[in-house]
C-alpha cells in the first residue's frame, strides 16, 4: 500500500499535497465497492484528493473523516478517521446494526475543513438491506461538462464463469489522440443488485456546498481536526495547573509522557495510528487523590458531523420510481445478512434455547479455537481473539451444560483504571480478504456480494493494468467498476460477467 501511494506521488506531483496547504478545494473523491449493503458488512473505500496542489506552508492533509448519516432524523450512525498519505487513503467502514433498512449519506472530509473555506465535503448515498431509490439533493444537481476527453476500456477474459473461477480483467486509458495515460484507480467487482447503475450515475456530483454562515460555524482555530495528536488533562472540568505524568499504552508498548504546566500534551502523529485490533489508552500515574481527573482528547468531528447532518443539501430526493434490473432482491439481501450474522444465529441454535443477550469479552489472553469457541480448552489449534469479532462462549466451565452464548471481543482492558482514556485511533489501510489461490480450496462457503476490491492500482507506462481475482460461491450477474484519476482528470469504466450455478 505504501509503495502504491509513493508511486502516486511521483505520477501526480502537481496534485498531491505532501507537505503543503492551499486555499482551493482539494477535490476529495471517495470510491466505494458498491452502493447497497447488508447489516454487518463493511464499506470498502479508497479516497483521492484530485485537486490538491503543493504549497509552501507546513500544513498537510493527514486525516480523512468518514461518517454515516441518517437523513431522516439527522443522526450520525457511525464515524471514524483514516490516515492520508500523499493525497490517498483507503480502508473499511463498518455498518452497524442500527443502519438496517435505511438510506444513508456517506460523508467525508479532511482535517483541513475547519481551516480551508474552499474545501467541500464529499457525500454519497448508500442503502442498507433495501433498494437505493433516493440520493442527497446535492447529488441531483447537474455539473458542467468537462472538456477533457478520456477513453477507458475495461474487459475481462470471459463473459461467463463458474463458481471459484479465476478472472482476469484489463484496463486501458487513452486520451483523444489515443496516447496512453497514467492513472491510479480503485477496482470493485460486485453483484449487479448492489450496484444500481442508474442511481450510480448521480454519484458523479459528490460535493456538498457550504454557505458562508455554515462556514463560520465550522471554522474553529482550536479544532480537534487541526490538532488530532494533542490532548489535555483536566481536573474538575478544568485543565490541571501543574505538570502531570501519563502512561500511554499503544498495543502493549508503554511510554511515559509529561504534560506542560497547563495540562496539555502532544505525541507524534504516528503514535495515533492503528487499526481495529490495536489497543491504545492513556492513564495518569503517580499519587493521585482525585477521582475527577480526566484525560481529554480532541474529537471535533462529532461537532462537525452533527452540524453538517442538518444541512438542506442532505435532504434525500427520489431518483427513480422503478428500477427493473437494479431492484434489490430482498430475499437475497436477507440471506446475505444472515450469513454475515452467522455467529449470532449459530450461537442461538447451539444454546438449546438458553441463548442470552449479546455480551462482551475483555480478557487479555482470550484465545479462539478453529470452531470459533473462545477459551474452549480443546486440542484444536487456537489463535488470539480479534478485537471487534463475534465468537461463541460456553455458559458452563465444563461445556456440557448451559449451552452457549455469543460474545463480542472488544479487546484487552489491561491495567486501565476509571481515569483511563481509550484512544480512538486514526485507521491504517486494511486489506480486503476474498478468495485467492490458497483459500480457493477451502470448504467454507464464500457468498459476499463484493467478489473483489482493490483500493489503489497504478497503470503502467502504456496506460494499462491487469487485475486477477476469483469468483466466490455466489451466482448471478456481476459488475466490475474502476474509478480513478489520470493525468488528465477522473475516469470511470465498467464491464459485466455472469457466474453460473453448477
Amino acid at each position: 500500500m505504501r509503495f502504491l501511494i509513493a508511486v502516486f506521488g511521483m505520477l501526480f506531483p502537481q496534485i498531491i499535497n505532501a507537505a503543503g496547504w492551499q486555499l482551493s478545494d482539494p477535490g476529495l473523491k471517495i470510491y466505494t465497492d458498491k452502493l447497497v449493503y447488508a447489516v454487518g458488512e463493511k464499506i470498502w473505500f479508497s479516497a483521492i484528493l484530485t485537486k490538491a496542489t503543493v504549497a509552501d506552508t507546513a500544513v498537510s492533509y493527514r486525516v480523512l473523516y468518514l461518517s454515516l448519516i441518517n437523513s431522516k432524523d439527522k443522526s450520525v450512525i457511525n464515524s471514524s478517521r483514516y490516515v492520508i498519505e500523499y493525497g490517498c487513503s483507503s480502508g473499511s467502514f463498518e455498518i452497524p446494526d442500527s443502519a438496517g433498512g435505511k438510506e444513508l449519506i456517506l460523508l467525508g472530509y479532511t482535517n483541513n475543513l475547519t481551516r480551508d473555506p474552499s474545501e467541500k465535503p464529499f457525500i454519497q448515498a448508500i442503502s442498507v438491506n433495501i433498494p437505493l431509490r433516493h440520493v442527497a439533493y446535492e447529488q441531483t444537481k447537474s455539473q458542467p461538462n468537462s472538456t477533457v476527453k478520456l477513453h477507458t476500456k475495461l474487459l475481462c477474459d470471459s463473459l461467463n464463469y463458474n463458481r471459484r473461477s479465476k478472472v482476469t480483467c484489463r484496463l486501458k486509458i487513452r486520451d483523444s489522440l489515443n496516447n496512453p495515460l497514467k492513472g491510479i484507480f480503485s477496482f470493485s467487482c460486485a453483484r449487479d443488485r448492489v450496484v444500481p447503475i442508474i442511481v450510480d450515475n448521480y454519484n458523479d456530483n459528490n460535493s456538498l456546498f457550504l454557505e458562508d454562515t455554515i462556514r463560520t460555524q465550522i471554522d474553529n482555530k482550536l479544532s480537534g481536526l487541526w490538532f488530532p495528536n494533542k490532548g489535555v488533562v483536566q481536573l474538575f472540568g478544568k485543565p490541571v495547573k501543574k505538570r502531570q505524568k501519563l502512561v500511554y499504552n499503544h498495543n502493549g508498548r508503554m511510554k511515559i509522557i509529561e504534560t506542560a504546566a497547563n495540562g496539555e500534551f502532544e505525541l507524534s502523529f504516528q503514535e495515533f495510528l492503528g487499526n481495529d485490533t490495536t489497543i491504545a489508552y492513556f492513564s495518569p500515574i503517580g499519587n493521585i487523590a482525585y477521582n475527577d481527573m480526566r484525560i481529554m482528547l480532541p474529537h471535533d468531528e462529532d461537532r462537525l458531523n452533527n452540524l453538517i447532518a442538518r444541512l438542506p443539501g442532505l435532504i434525500m430526493q427520489p431518483v427513480l420510481t422503478q428500477m427493473p434490473k437494479e431492484v434489490v432482491d430482498s430475499k437475497f439481501l436477507a440471506e446475505n445478512s444472515k450469513q454475515l450474522k452467522e455467529v449470532k444465529i449459530l450461537g442461538k441454535n447451539l444454546s438449546d434455547h438458553r441463548y442470552s443477550s449479546l455480551v462482551v469479552d475483555t480478557g487479555c489472553e482470550t484465545m479462539v479455537c478453529t470452531n470459533r469457541i473462545i477459551n474452549c480448552g480443546c486440542s484444536n489449534p487456537h489463535t488470539p481473539a480479534i478485537k471487534g469479532q463475534y465468537y461463541y462462549k460456553m455458559l458452563s466451565p465444563d461445556g456440557r451444560t448451559g449451552g452457549m452464548t455469543t460474545v463480542k471481543y472488544i479487546g484487552c482492558n489491561g491495567v486501565t483504571t476509571k481515569r483511563s482514556k481509550e484512544v480512538r485511533l486514526i485507521q491504517l489501510p486494511e486489506p480486503y480478504i476474498g478468495l485467492d489461490s490458497v483459500s480457493i480450496s477451502s470448504p467454507e462457503s464464500f457468498k459476499s456480494t463484493t467478489v473483489f476490491w482493490s483500493p489503489l492500482i497504478v497503470t503502467d507506462d502504456n496506460g494499462e493494468a491487469e487485475v486477477t481475482f476469483y469468483t466466490n460461491d455466489l451466482p448471478g450477474n456481476f459488475i466490475c467498476t474502476v474509478r480513478g484519476l489520470s493525468t488528465l482528470g477522473e475516469f470511470k469504466a465498467q464491464t459485466m460477467f455472469t457466474v453460473k450455478m453448477e
